[in-house]
């Protein structure tokens, strides 16, 4: 990326002449990008394995999700301890995003940390619609998985100067298939 100043001067506005020209120029910095990536979109679901509307939207976004559209979305799965007795998959890291959300029913759906969507309704042409954000910047890494450790070399690479100090990276591990559950 680079930054160009673009200067603007405005003249013979209405065929007239301006008796105060000093104020008809205006400057600013602009900065070009050569290209966008394309956005994953994030799908965030706050789910229980007692709550009986989540077992209908959750093989629906699943299904939309997974089929075809790993290079288009994500899909992370928060189990939380209610309504009933409580969901044995129910973590601290899931209390953080309930309180960062202000999750106060299940199923809630998250889309790009903002949209909230209907999960036994949503639709590839619904995926789609989200999947249409560009970004400046790239995300890649590896994971290595060591006994119960998981070691994260990650990259952030960006085409453009980035600006400020509000940057924030949170990362998930989800796990795609679980055997063995427990049942509540």
């Amino acid at each position: 990326a680079k930054d160009y100043k673009i200067k603007i001067i405005v003249t013979n506005v209405n065929s007239d002449s301006d008796e105060v020209a000093e104020n008809n120029i205006d400057s600013t910095y602009i900065q070009v990008v050569k290209e966008f990536i394309p956005q994953k979109a994030l799908h965030e679901v706050f789910t229980a394995s007692t709550c009986p509307p989540c077992a209908t939207a959750n093989p629906v976004l699943d299904g939309v999700v997974y089929q075809h559209n790993e290079d288009k979305a994500t899909l992370v799965k928060y189990q939380v301890n209610w309504p009933g007795n409580g969901d044995p998959y129910y973590n601290s890291e899931t209390a953080t995003r309930v309180s960062y959300y202000s999750v106060s029913g299940v199923p809630t759906f998250k889309v790009n940390g903002i949209i909230t969507e209907d999960g036994a309704s949503y639709t590839q042409e619904k995926l789609n619609s989200h999947t249409s954000n560009t970004t400046n910047s790239i995300i890649s890494g590896t994971a290595e998985v060591t006994g119960t450790s998981i070691n994260l070399n990650v990259n952030f690479t960006s085409k453009t100067q980035i600006k400020g100090t509000q940057l924030k990276a949170r990362f998930a591990v989800v796990e795609i298939k679980t055997v063995d559950n427990k049942g509540t």
